[in-house]
């Protein structure tokens, strides 16, 4: 028997992470019979599962449980919590106070966790903190919390949203399905707290949805938010991991970009423009953004900096910074790493007073 069809599969990681609550090991069974399921749909002999079997299995999880944490946090979260917190980003003028609206809204409605927002000039990090054990995988939950957080972030500013670097506080999935093939930003793993790192650049981004258009995405909430844990597949997001993966390539034009993806300019140029994208400002955001990363968040020099983001001179890369920026490469780190410290100790205190853990 065939499996799912490449846009249409989840690996059954997924499957595993969500059946593995208390809740779901204790009413399996009431779940797949709401579910209309067998266990043969949710373990087939292909290491995929339908997004429309994965779907169902949500759907009745959450009408079995009624709690929209899927039964993971210890007194859950009622049915209507995610609308209403919804509705509340939506009220922001922008996505700065729509995340700073975020995190006060769970912490008044959970006592399970919270989230905790560190800026600077240059960058916004959400902290994922759990105040209780959970009830299940703390990697679905943690993946899950993100995933929906940016789906969100992103709908609410219409916006393709890129993490400048994400982290997690346990070990990454040995599978190959994890965060790590899904994002174009370096992540790392067994850190202090989960968190993910975004440009200020999205920051001042104004809210440009509507209540019906809120309304209309709330119907389809599962699918459009959670459900989807597959890897984009945008020619944006192709061309993103693909220079990533490769930083010698990061000075490569678009012809010898398209040449390694086996397509002809053309067609990847106007592929492109039909996401609303440029190649050129394309490269040129993903070196700003790792070389921003780099500074802030490593002890890489700046020599090894430049080779990384593919210069093949110091004094290149140095131009092209101060145009990005109008600083210096140690200029901007030494400020960066001043300013940092200063916020971070306001807004973590003593244990958590580091901007970014080094690679």
């Amino acid at each position: 028997m065939s499996g799912p069809k490449k846009h249409d599969k989840l690996a059954l990681r997924y499957v595993d992470a969500i059946m593995a609550s208390d809740f779901a090991r204790r009413e399996g069974p009431r779940i797949l019979a709401k579910a209309k399921l067998s266990l043969e749909d949710i373990r087939p002999e292909s290491a995929y599962i339908s997004s429309r079997t994965y779907s169902r299995l949500l759907k009745a999880i959450l009408h079995c449980s009624h709690d929209e944490s899927f039964a993971f946090l210890e007194h859950g979260l009622r049915p209507g919590t995610f609308g209403l917190l919804c509705q509340a980003m939506l009220a922001s003028p922008d996505l700065d106070s729509a995340l700073k609206t975020c995190a006060r809204f769970f912490g008044l409605v959970s006592s399970d966790f919270h989230l905790n927002l560190v800026s600077n000039t240059r960058q916004i990090r959400v902290e994922l903190h759990l105040d209780r054990p959970l009830k299940g995988p703390e990697s679905f939950f943690t993946e899950a919390a993100f995933a929906i957080m940016l789906r969100v972030s992103a709908w609410l500013i219409d916006r393709t949203i890129v993490p400048t670097a994400m982290s997690f506080a346990y070990a990454p999935d040995l599978s190959g399905h994890s965060f790590e093939s899904k994002f174009a930003c370096p992540i790392s793993f067994l850190q202090p707290v989960s968190s993910v790192t975004l440009s200020r650049d999205y920051a001042a981004e104004p809210i440009k949805r509507t209540s019906e258009q809120l309304r209309k995405m709330l119907r389809n909430s599962t699918r459009n938010l959670l459900l989807d844990f597959k890897k984009d597949e945008s020619f944006q997001s192709i061309v993103c991991a693909y220079l990533l993966q490769r930083p010698q390539h990061l000075t490569h034009g678009l012809e010898e970009l398209a040449a390694h993806l086996m397509l002809s300019p053309s067609t990847l140029r106007r592929r492109l423009r039909e996401e609303g994208h440029n190649f050129n400002e394309l490269r040129e955001n993903l070196r700003r953004q790792r070389s921003l990363y780099y500074l802030s968040c490593t002890h890489k020099s700046v020599d090894a900096i430049a080779l990384e983001l593919g210069y093949s001179e110091a004094s290149t890369f140095h131009r092209a910074f101060k145009k990005w920026t109008g600083a210096t490469p140690q200029g901007y780190r030494q400020k960066d790493q001043s300013s940092s410290a200063k916020v971070y100790r306001q807004a973590s205190g003593p244990k958590d007073g580091r901007s970014c853990q080094p690679n």
